[in-house]
């Protein structure tokens, strides 16, 4: 408050007092005396004064803008597409065949878009890859060494060019070079980082059935089961539901090495044990073996697939061997799987095809 102020409301209180008095006008003189004081200091006093504008930032206070929180982002859909094909075989013919083509390559022309389109290829490797001489090439057709199968260590780096991610190794040839040959062919798939499974015999034969595969976040069982080799079907059976509840993959895929050759139709009896393989938790199931295409089912909405047929091959001597099926197949987290049927054709000069679906 000014002292100007402060003057009025004294002068004031002294007027209502005194001029009640005996000597009012004794009073009223002094008052205008010392009001004509008040005025002349109070004019000097605020004349000294800066006229002083507030800061503004006192007045506001700066504040931090608002950040906005991002809402909680939603993953984005986890999904993996893999290309299954049926059963590959580089010796014989097809041996002779890339060496005249310059490379086992040249046995995959065509493929590079479906190679793109999809994460990876799996298939049943027909044969062990070793440095050993082969002797079925050049053989007899229907002797004894017609059917031992070696294939060249060369044939590594086109499968892992191509996309190949998993080998099942769980079939009636693998142990054509016996455990030397096996040895040679894990080794050499694991220095080119290409992994497989498969039951192949001996103490290790269930452990050797199961396989996991990881990619873009999502987790696979893949489990073998190969008719060729010993090993008891429940206890596979009763693994297979172990491993799930202990893994809690997406999915479990069962890739299997069975069934009848050049037979088209499966029996009842693999329909059957497909069915225990559902029961047991498979997502789905797809053979190899038979050498051509069989039917395929759902159980109880799991897709069978009893036999893919060749992949690579040197058979070419009626239609249903030349003509084989892939699988491309999309795995969706908490989706159904979708299948999308791609047929393939040996064509004479040890290359493999495609061909449009009809």
């Amino acid at each position: 408050m000014s002292l100007f102020l402060v003057y009025v409301m004294l002068v004031h209180e002294m007027l209502h007092t005194k001029l009640a008095s005996s000597e009012p006008k004794k009073w009223l003189l002094l008052a205008v005396i010392i009001t004509a004081i008040a005025l002349t200091i109070n004019s000097a006093y605020t004349s000294n004064q800066e006229l002083v504008t507030p800061d503004p930032e006192e007045i506001f206070q700066e504040v931090e803008p608002a950040v906005a929180v991002p809402p909680q982002e939603v993953p984005k859909s986890q999904e993996v597409t893999l290309v299954f094909g049926g059963d590959l075989q580089f010796d014989r013919f097809i041996r002779q065949r890339a060496a005249v083509m310059g490379g086992y390559d040249k046995l995959f022309e065509g493929f590079e878009t479906l190679s793109q389109s999809a994460d990876g290829f799996v298939a049943n490797l027909e044969g062990p890859i070793t440095d050993f001489d082969s002797i079925s090439s050049g053989s007899a057709v229907g002797s004894s060494n017609n059917y031992i199968f070696t294939f060249s260590p060369e044939v590594v780096p086109v499968l892992k060019d191509l996309g190949f991610v998993l080998l099942n190794l769980g079939n009636n040839h693998i142990l054509n070079f016996g455990a030397e040959g096996l040895a040679q062919t894990r080794a050499t798939l694991n220095q080119a980082g290409l992994a497989h499974w498969g039951s192949v015999g001996g103490d290790s034969w269930l452990d050797d059935s199961f396989v996991e595969y990881e990619k873009n976040g999502m987790k696979f069982l893949f489990v073998n089961y190969n008719q060729f080799l010993w090993g008891d079907v429940d206890e596979l059976l009763a693994e297979l539901t172990r491993r799930k509840a202990a893994l809690q993959p997406d999915f479990v895929v069962v890739y299997t090495h069975w069934g009848t050759e050049y037979q088209p139709i499966a029996s009842e009896y693999y329909r059957a044990l497909a069915g225990q393989f559902v029961a047991a938790g498979a997502d789905i199931i797809i053979g190899s073996h038979p050498h051509v295409v069989q039917q395929h089912e759902s159980i109880n909405g799991v897709p069978v697939y009893y036999s893919l047929g060749n992949f690579v091959f040197d058979q070419y001597f009626e239609e249903n061997v030349r003509r084989g099926l892939l699988l491309k197949v999309t795995f969706k987290k908490g989706s159904p799987i979708t299948i999308e049927e791609q047929p393939i054709y040996l064509e004479g000069t040890g290359k493999t095809v495609l061909i449009s679906p009809k």
